[in-house]
């Protein structure tokens, strides 16, 4: 449809100004465009200057080039070698390998706790089971090709024999060895007496019950040993006990015995269950401290040993329940 007249005279300043305007933008990158042209140009023909520089110069005086050469072919080989300082990093030591050379060094007993992060001691004596079983595992596979309940128990092998001896623990040998028994179960079901896995799974079920026996035999020491760990680390809050005596004053009024007796027996209840016990104890020795330092300058007031006493009675009722949890 054609346009009215007076809509396009109306129209016309309007388009003239965005035309002059695109023809502006239009221009400024054309000329941009023509710097970055001329600017390139200009460096090609530099470059080119200084070749032809350089060629003339070794034209008059090989001997400098030649040398030049080698000092820069000199320079890349010693860029390409690596550095000696540079040492490969280490190896771990896989199960599978030969561990003849390193099985000396590993039969101290006190080297190889079953909840230790890492006991080489321990799993050093799993590489020749696991060597016949895998021989005999290929056997039967040369003999019942891709056969799934052998490859399912080959795979379970594979992944044990991969372990790192320096960072496996002793539970998650434990816990392979027993999951490969379980990949056993499918093979051993259909399986004849000459060609049962069971002789050399024999090893690996000794070594299973052995690390039980173990884990059952150290779980007495390990708690023993965390318990006197907490203890050392609760033994701190006897200092908070004196704080307490301290700061109750001289004179026995009810809101002053109130408070300590609150805050003494916050103290026990938010203890650690392993802490339990050494609070209950330090309530007690609170008491007879107090006693023992009645009238002397700067002791805790007479009450204080009552009122710590008869707090320590009453949390052995506790006693019984925190024992049954540890």
């Amino acid at each position: 449809c054609a346009v009215p007249p007076e809509l396009e005279a109306a129209a016309a300043p309007v388009l003239s100004l965005r035309l002059r305007t695109a023809m502006k933008a239009f221009d400024e990158v054309h000329d941009e465009m023509m710097r970055e042209a001329e600017a390139e140009s200009a460096k090609a023909e530099a470059e080119a200057a200084a070749n032809q520089l350089q060629r003339e110069k070794q034209r008059k005086n090989p001997s400098e080039s030649s040398g030049k050469e080698q000092v820069d072919a000199a320079t890349e080989e010693t860029a390409a070698e690596p550095e000696e300082d540079d040492e490969p990093p280490p190896q771990k030591v896989l199960l599978r390998e030969d561990l003849k050379k390193i099985q000396s060094t590993l039969k101290s007993s006190g080297a190889a706790s079953f909840y230790s992060d890492s006991a080489p001691a321990l799993l050093v004596s799993l590489h020749a089971p696991l060597a016949k079983i895998r021989e005999r595992c290929n056997q039967l596979l040369e003999e019942f090709e891709q056969h799934p309940a052998l490859l399912n128990f080959r795979r379970m092998l594979d992944r044990i024999t991969n372990f790192p001896l320096a960072d496996t623990t002793p539970m998650t040998v434990l816990t392979a060895l027993e999951m490969l028994l379980d990949r056993s179960t499918p093979w051993e079901t259909v399986a004849h007496r000459g060609v049962t896995l069971q002789p050399v799974l024999g090893p690996v079920k000794k070594f299973i019950v052995a690390l039980r026996v173990r884990q059952l035999k150290e779980w007495r020491t390990l708690r023993q040993s965390r318990e006197l760990y907490w203890r050392r680390k609760g033994s701190v809050w006897w200092f908070h006990c004196l704080q307490v005596a301290a700061g109750a004053g001289g004179r026995e009024t009810t809101d002053t015995t109130a408070a300590v007796t609150d805050e003494l027996l916050r103290f026990v209840r938010m203890a650690p269950i392993a802490e339990f016990d050494l609070r209950v104890h330090m309530l007690t020795a609170l008491g007879s401290l107090a006693d023992t330092l009645a009238g002397a300058p700067g002791a805790p007031p007479p009450w204080m040993g009552q009122v710590a006493r008869n707090l320590g009675a009453f949390c052995q009722i506790w006693m019984p329940t925190v024992q049954k949890i540890v």
